[in-house]
């Protein structure tokens, strides 16, 4: 939801002059490869988990994978504890400098919604972030990956699962000619009401009950620059 904007605005002009690489720009799936100690990833699930180091491969079609070492964070509330998700959501910290021609280009953060428990709700919840693409330029561009996880150490067997990729919140902000608007306790009433309405109506759509605005509880402010 946006704070004092009246409606959704054509972001094509600002994604052409800001350049925000070529990985949100397609929907194929792309294969990743993420070599790390899964272990001590695994086991980094308290309040301020640590940056693990990696490697990130992803197939190109005729060169051949790519490595990029990256960082690795477990991340999020509820899927962060053990007891509710047997692998974690991760944050990928990618270096600043980068092979220009990679797909990564351009991108430094980016969310990995990982499978959790289950595959079949990383595609349900990848197609409510691509239908609420369809509803408004304010909203987070999503890519599904193939992700094999490899064990640096070698203790445990790789794992394929799907999962996917999320826009940088920052990106996302500068898409729309706005920035993040990080204060709490801001009341429904003061966000503009095209926005607001949008918000609550597909939220009630795809049944979800666990946002808050106040408490910027999934939910992401964004105000006018």
């Amino acid at each position: 939801s946006t704070f004092g904007q009246s409606a959704p605005s054509d972001t094509a002009k600002v994604e052409k002059k800001a350049n925000f690489g070529p990985l949100f720009k397609n929907d194929d799936v792309i294969k990743l490869r993420i070599v790390t100690n899964i272990k001590a990833l695994q086991k980094d699930r308290g309040a301020s988990p640590s940056n693990h180091w990696a490697e990130l491969y992803y197939a190109r079609k005729k060169k051949g994978d790519l490595k990029i070492p990256i960082k690795l964070k477990v991340r999020g509330n509820f899927r962060k504890a053990s007891k509710n998700c047997i692998f974690p959501p991760l944050l990928l910290d990618l270096p600043q400098k980068k092979d220009k021609n990679s797909i990564f280009e351009r991108q430094n953060r980016l969310k990995l919604v990982t499978h959790c428990q289950s595959e079949e709700y990383i595609f349900n919840e990848y197609l409510v972030y691509r239908m609420y693409n369809l509803i408004t330029n304010y909203s987070f561009r999503a890519r599904i990956a193939q992700v094999t996880y490899e064990d640096s150490a070698g203790l445990q067997k790789p794992v394929i699962s799907y999962a996917f990729l999320l826009e940088d919140e920052d990106d996302m902000a500068k898409r729309n000619k706005a920035k993040d608007y990080n204060i709490k306790q801001i009341p429904m009433t003061r966000i503009d009401s095209l926005q607001m309405a949008t918000v609550a109506v597909f939220e009630y759509m795809i049944g979800n009950t666990d946002w808050s605005v106040p408490y910027l509880h999934n939910i992401k402010l964004l105000a006018p620059k």
